[in-house]
């Protein structure tokens, strides 16, 4: 995220002192500099007794609302991309093992939600919800050292792995 803010003095009048307050900010994914938010420069007044007093409370009110719009934009950013990813887990040997997994799932990294799909000791199945690339969760499975899984393939919407004995 690049910012840039000043302050400067506006006017005096009986002893209260305003100053502008010019806030320019932007959010940018670093690897494809896509902007996702863009506050373009605009003034907001604030009061002190001194101008340093009168600039900060410009800048924190132009900085809050400014804030506030970048977060918004970036959760609908970081939610616009989770998309389900479906988890097929072949040999797990009983229903415990089958959410003990469930439970080591949601507790990855950028997992947003986990649901249950189906249990059989053939081919179980799990619905992740998972904003990046489908391998960094798919390797990051294969390597949890609370559970033997090997890594049989991925694709975009689907991992499959299987429990080793």
């Amino acid at each position: 995220m690049g910012s840039q803010a000043i302050a400067e003095f506006s006017q005096e009048q009986q002893g209260i002192i305003s100053a502008r307050a010019r806030l320019e900010a932007r959010a940018v994914v670093a690897e494809t500099a896509q902007i996702v938010e863009n506050i373009p420069p605009g003034h907001v007044v604030g009061f002190g007794v001194s101008c340093e007093a009168a600039g900060r409370q410009g800048l924190e009110k132009a900085g809050k609302a400014a804030g506030d719009t970048i977060l918004a934009a970036l959760d609908r950013y970081v939610h616009r991309k989770d998309r389900d990813i479906e988890l097929r887990l072949l040999g797990l040997p009983h229903v415990e093992a089958y959410q003990r997994l469930k439970f080591l799932v949601q507790g990855e990294r950028w997992v947003t939600d986990v649901r249950e799909g189906q249990f059989s000791l053939r081919e179980s199945t799990l619905f992740v919800r998972y904003p990046e690339k489908t391998i960094y969760l798919a390797t990051s499975l294969a390597r949890m050292a609370e559970a033997k899984l090997r890594l049989v393939e991925f694709g975009w919407t689907r991992i499959v792995l299987e429990v080793l004995k």
